[in-house]
């Protein structure tokens, strides 16, 4: 696990799907002044012992399903943290591990943070939106925005409920947040999270449209 802001850690890169080893996965452990969250999943055991060392969890947080797996329940055992979705992934999630908390509107709040209700990339995608006391707004983006060798993407997945005019929706909803630093859960070609100057953001989105609207 490595400090990449000075209330916020990576954990180490992982490769969790068979077939696509290009595609690069981190947690993110969100210190905060009443508590600490973990923002996605990792499946090191080593990590989950930094973040115990780091003072624990109080809430994972989970942006859409493809973050499911055995790892949450290696989480929960050792830090007990409460585990939060979308109720639109909450089928997907329960079959591996309980939620403690569901999101149903499309701006709750949870732990401190903004869940935003971005669906598209899977039914239930959600996107967390946080004001750090340190001067950055860090907006996590799980897949509905991502980092691709050739710049920003989207991909929508019917077969997990998202579609592309969702999707596409979706990213304009996102667009007057102005994060300055990007955080996604996947991404490919070295860039998990971006820094962001002005008018870099919206820019961003557009070409994530326009990759989109090319795989239509």
């Amino acid at each position: 696990m490595r400090r990449i802001f000075p209330d916020l850690l990576q954990t180490r890169t992982e490769h969790p799907i068979k077939g696509a080893p290009q595609v690069a996965t981190h947690a993110y452990l969100l210190e905060m002044e009443e508590r600490n969250v973990l923002i996605y999943s990792t499946g090191h055991a080593d990590e989950h012992a930094a973040i115990e060392a780091h003072g624990g969890i109080s809430h994972q947080l989970l942006s859409h399903r493809d973050e499911v797996g055995p790892a949450l329940i290696l989480i929960r055992e050792l830090l007990g943290p409460k585990l939060v979705c979308h109720e639109r992934e909450v089928d997907a999630v329960r079959g591996v591990a309980p939620v403690d908390v569901t999101l149903r509107g499309s701006e709750d709040w949870v732990a401190g943070l903004q869940a935003i209700f971005t669906p598209g990339h899977t039914g239930g995608s959600v996107c967390y939106l946080y004001d750090s006391p340190f001067g950055r707004r860090y907006l996590f983006t799980g897949d509905t925005v991502f980092w691709d060798t050739s710049g920003w993407g989207a991909m929508a997945f019917p077969s997990e409920g998202g579609s592309a005019a969702a999707l596409q929706a979706s990213l304009m909803t996102l667009k007057p947040l102005e994060p300055d630093v990007v955080v996604s859960s996947a991404s490919v070609g070295g860039h998990p999270f971006k820094l962001m100057g002005p008018g870099e953001w919206r820019a961003a989105l557009d070409q994530a449209a326009a990759s989109l609207e090319k795989a239509a």
